[in-house]
Order: structure tokens, then sequence, then C-alpha cells
């Protein structure tokens, strides 16, 4: 995806959802620095572009306030590239994404989010109480999991478990995105414990 695509498209998607457009500012003007959702941009690009090589396996970590749109800003980038996904489709290696969060509902807004920026059904919640089929979900570009689901499922990472997690029909889900107010993932390294997303090989 086109970084730039993603960093015009930003403040509109959050400016619907929060009203506050402030993150956002340009950061090539003399002084300033790249906004919240330009960094999570270029990490999330690295982070796919390293899987893709298998370069780097480690976590990229981001501290971004509660509050920041850090969540927002995942869920339009997993919504455009769902969308990209289509859009090239045969000419460009798809782009599957994990969302992994802390709770069942988190997991269901997540998907739901994804599916209105969207505007087609590319996202699913996979959990305990969604009905949805463990064998069904590898069709939709982005997946989303809660942490218990995701600590389960690497303590054997060759496992069946873990493969439905990280791979789709489009592959390997080249990008992990971990969100946490409190806690690391087990299977990566990071950094403090406060309102962290990481960008990981899947």
């Amino acid at each position: 995806m086109a970084l730039l695509s993603f960093v015009e498209s930003a403040p509109r998607a959050y400016r619907l959802k929060v009203g506050n457009a402030d993150l956002f500012r340009n950061s090539t003007e003399p002084g300033t620095s790249p906004s919240l959702w330009e960094t999570m941009g270029n990490v999330f690009e690295r982070s796919i572009i390293d899987n893709i090589s298998e370069h780097d396996a480690r976590w990229k970590v981001l501290q971004p306030p509660t509050g920041s749109g850090k969540t927002q800003g995942a869920c339009l980038y997993s919504a455009m590239q769902a969308k990209r996904n289509r859009d090239t489709q045969g000419n460009l290696k798809p782009v599957g994404v994990l969302l992994v969060t802390r709770l069942i509902k988190q997991a269901d807004d997540l998907a739901a989010q994804v599916n209105a920026m969207a505007g087609a059904n590319v996202a699913v919640a996979h959990h305990s109480k969604s009905g949805t089929d463990a064998d069904d979900i590898g069709r939709y570009d982005v997946l989303v999991v809660t942490h218990q689901a995701f600590v389960n499922a690497a303590e054997t990472l060759a496992g069946a478990a873990w493969s439905r997690l990280v791979q789709w029909n489009g592959g390997h889900r080249l990008l992990t995105a971990y969100f946490s107010d409190r806690e690391q993932p087990r299977s990566g390294r990071g950094g403090d414990r406060v309102s962290v997303l990481a960008a990981r090989q899947g």
C-alpha cells in the first residue's frame, strides 16, 4: 500500500470517529515530527516488508497515549489493505492482517470497524462466542482474536491453531498488530507496558 494514501486518509477517518485531526499535521513542514499515523504507517509497512523477506522477526513497538487514535489507525490501515488486495488481485502479493486485542467485545468492535471502513465484509472476529467456523476464517483478509487465543495458539507454533491464525487464503498473514495497555505478547519482545501497539511478522 502506498503510505501516502494511508496518511492522507487517516485524518478524515479519525475526524469522523473522534472529531479531532490535530495529530495529523504535515510532517514535511520545517521543525515538525511525523504524525502518529504516519509513524504507524511506516512501522506497518516496514513489518510487512521484513516479513516478506524474513528479515527481522522482532516486535516493533509504538507507545502513543491512550485515546490517540491507534485503534482507528490500525482499522483503517487494515481496511485499506484489504481493498488493495482486491484491486490488485493477481498482480501483487496480498497482505493478510491479524489484529490481537484484549477482550471479546473489543475483537467484535475491531472487526466491525474494519468492515465499515472497507465497505465490505473483509474482517472477522474469531473467539469462543463468535460462532465463526475455525476452518472458514482463512477467507478473510483481516482476522481479529483475543490475547488469550493468541497466547494459547502460540504455545504450539507448529500446531493447527497457530496455523489458522497466521495463514489465510492469500498465504501468510504478513502483519500482526497486538494491542495492550498492560502486557506484552509472550511470543515477542517489546518495550514498556503502556498502551502498546506492536506490529510483528505473523
